[in-house]
């Protein structure tokens, strides 16, 4: 997949996201209004779905980083198969938490 449409679909999501908040609930009834009458004229979501975007991007390569050194944990030398096994709980929890689980 390249990353012009990685970004696209992201970009997207962000965008759907943004539309769905319950804005209402934090006060800010203006906002919930204008998306709920004319959802295609507010310019603004897709915009701010690109603000967004980098944020988002740097969180998916620090978790990518950090999934690629527990993969690496799996040829450490250490006793009893330590970081194997840490390696898998890291691997685990991460899985867990992409999948939205706790």
């Amino acid at each position: 997949m390249s990353s012009t449409v990685r970004a696209s679909e992201l970009r997207d999501c962000l965008a759907a996201a943004i539309r769905e908040f319950p804005f209402d609930d934090y006060g800010l009834d203006d906002v919930s209004y204008l998306l709920e009458d004319t959802p295609d004229t507010q310019e603004w979501v897709p915009a701010l779905a690109d603000a967004l975007l980098p944020v988002v991007r740097h969180l998916e390569a620090e978790a990518a980083a950090a999934r690629k050194y527990a993969e690496e944990m799996r040829d450490f030398c250490s006793p009893h198969g330590l970081s194997v096994h840490y390696a898998d709980q890291l691997i685990e929890v991460m899985d867990r938490a992409k999948e939205g689980q706790t």
